[in-house]
This record gives C-alpha cells, structure tokens and sequence, in this order.
C-alpha cells in the first residue's frame, strides 16, 4: 500500500478489547502499514458514560451517518453486552504510543474534542 505524501491524514475508529491480543495485534498491524510509509500515528481513546453512549445511539444524526447502526435494538444490546463482557477503556500507562491522548467526551461537544486533539498534537 502506497500511501501519498500530499494526504493530509487518515482517521479511523476501532472499538478495542485492551485484554485481547487480537485486538492489540490488529493495531499493531494498522499502525505497522504507516510506520512504513514513515508517517505520524496519533492514537486519540474516546471514553464516554454508558449513559450517554446509549443516548447518542440513537441520535439521528449518527443513524444518518452510519447505516450499520440504524438497527437500534441490536446496537443498544451490544452496548450492554460489550459493557459486560470486554474492556473498552485502558488502564493508565497501558496505551504504548508517544502521541496519544486519552479523553472522556462524555459532556464534551465534538468540536470541543476535536479542538483538544488538534491543540494537543499541535495540528
């Protein structure tokens, strides 16, 4: 995979189980495909209450965007489900990347932590 110089970046979302070793091989391979191409990895964890995560679920600007939430039943279990049976939020000190920031957007707009982000990384 040829990554262009000219690209400004790439964001992607990743659900982690930080007690699997699929999960933490699986980042380990993404990051492992810009480490060759020699660009920056910043690695941004979103926390947020149970409470609002199943809030926004619902919310029709996020069914809007992504049709593969749209069937709310299902997504609403598999927060509880995921809450119960995995661990989405490391321990401090547990994250291995020199840029990395760790927010809870629990009560934070999104422009509010995409501006932490930028000032953070000095984007």
């Amino acid at each position: 995979m040829k990554i262009s110089q000219n690209r400004i970046g790439l964001i992607f979302t990743y659900m982690m189980d930080f007690d699997s070793t699929t999960c933490w091989e699986y980042i380990d391979h993404i990051c492992g495909i810009f480490r060759e191409e020699n660009a920056e990895i910043y690695v941004v964890e979103l926390v947020a209450s149970q409470e609002v995560r199943l809030q926004r679920n619902v919310m029709k600007s996020r069914l809007l965007a992504k049709a593969s939430k749209r069937n709310t039943e299902w997504t609403t279990k598999m927060i509880y489900e995921t809450d119960s049976t995995k661990r989405c939020v490391s321990n401090d000190g547990e994250m291995p990347f020199e840029k990395y920031i760790k927010i809870d957007n629990t009560n934070l707009a999104p422009d509010v932590v995409a501006k932490t982000i930028k000032e953070k990384f000095s984007l």
